[in-house]
């Protein structure tokens, strides 16, 4: 094989994995407002709590389980807890410096740990 058929041959083969790699950013993500509806069914203390508490990013992320089928449109995908989003302080000027991390409890209430937002990579 020549060397210009061998490298046709290895890019070919880069760009069929890469196109094949579905995009692991867009797939767990989930809007705030659906969280947060979930959130105040089960907890509404704390819901009301974040509410007051911090401005949330509209788009944050979760677990991703299944996807969409011509077999059965209607299994999945699904977003599971945890669920992150990025925040600030209520009225805090500037990008979000937090981030909240929601986990549903068994007794349907929800955790929220809230760390500092570390430098993006």
């Amino acid at each position: 094989m020549n060397s210009s058929r061998f490298i046709l041959i290895a890019l070919l083969a880069v760009l069929f994995s890469l196109l094949s790699v579905p995009p692991a950013h867009a797939g767990g993500s989930i809007g705030w407002e659906e969280v947060v509806q979930q959130v105040e069914k089960d907890d509404p203390f704390m819901a009301k709590f974040i509410e007051a508490q911090f401005d949330v990013s509209k788009v944050g992320s979760g677990l991703r389980i299944g996807r969409h089928t011509e077999v059965d449109p209607d299994w999945g995908p699904f977003r599971l807890p945890p669920f992150e989003f990025l925040a600030k302080p209520k009225g805090a000027e500037g990008e979000p410096s937090l981030h909240l991390t929601l986990t549903p409890n068994e007794d349907d209430s929800w955790t929220v740990a809230v760390r500092k937002k570390t430098v993006d990579p």
